[in-house]
């Protein structure tokens, strides 16, 4: 799994004299904390984030620190810490403004919307992710793009849902598909209830534990379903169907 890898890859950079640039370096640590961040191990997905986010500062490496920060506030989020989750995100999002990186903005400004929409402000939480949808679309971030459209979905009328999760899939269907197994977690691209039935097209999974009818679904060969709109991006989301 990747998280092994990252692992093995870092100890050899710490203890076997292997060693990596500056870049690869830092996004080793917050590749590894990401990873790590999936498979529930918050508590050391931390101590890696924080440990990159150290050496991007003292390295002066301030376009890879933005990175740092917003995967220490998803950490944060994950495990519940929605005001230790805000501070980094809006850490992050004055560094990408200062740097600048537009993507990050629109990253960091989407992330401040899940810190909004996870203390209940449903309205500054549908403001801060339209403000970084228009801004990702604008640069052609596809992947961020259809994540922010999933994200915003739960928070706008039903009418306008619709056509909301419509784009997500078009964007989504052009994405080659990725056979590698990731950590189990709920996709909120669907409603993954007793019914399994998918949001986007009503299909859910047969008798055999594979959906036939949901686009958005698709079996690895290990009894999981994985939804198409995370595919290609940082947003791997997977769960058991039986």
């Amino acid at each position: 799994e990747s998280a092994a890898l990252y692992r093995e890859a870092l100890y050899l950079t710490q203890h076997a004299g292997q060693s990596l640039d500056l870049i690869r370096q830092i996004m080793l640590l917050n590749n590894l904390a990401y990873q790590l961040s999936l498979l529930g191990e918050l508590g050391p997905a931390s101590e890696y984030a924080q440990a990159g986010i150290r050496l991007a500062q003292e390295r002066g490496s301030l376009t890879h620190l933005s990175y740092l920060l917003s995967t220490s506030g998803e950490i944060a989020l994950a495990g519940g810490d929605v005001d230790g989750a805000e501070r980094f995100f809006t850490d992050g999002l004055a560094l990408a403004r200062q740097v600048p990186i537009a993507e990050r903005i629109a990253g960091h400004t989407a992330n401040l919307g899940l810190v909004a929409a996870a203390r209940g402000q449903a309205v500054l939480a549908s403001a801060r992710l339209r403000e970084a949808l228009a801004l990702a679309d604008t640069l052609g971030a596809s992947h961020l793009a259809v994540r922010i459209r999933i994200w915003l979905a739960p928070l706008v009328p039903p009418a306008e849902r619709a056509p909301l999760l419509a784009e997500a899939r078009a964007v989504a269907d052009t994405w080659p598909a990725r056979a590698a197994p990731v950590p189990e977690s709920r996709c909120p691209a669907l409603a993954h209830s007793r019914s399994k039935s998918c949001t986007m097209c009503g299909g859910g999974p047969s008798s055999s534990g594979r959906s036939d009818r949901c686009a958005y679904q698709r079996s690895n060969g290990e009894g999981r379903v994985r939804c198409r709109a995370s595919w290609g991006s940082r947003d791997h989301k997977v769960w058991t169907v039986r």
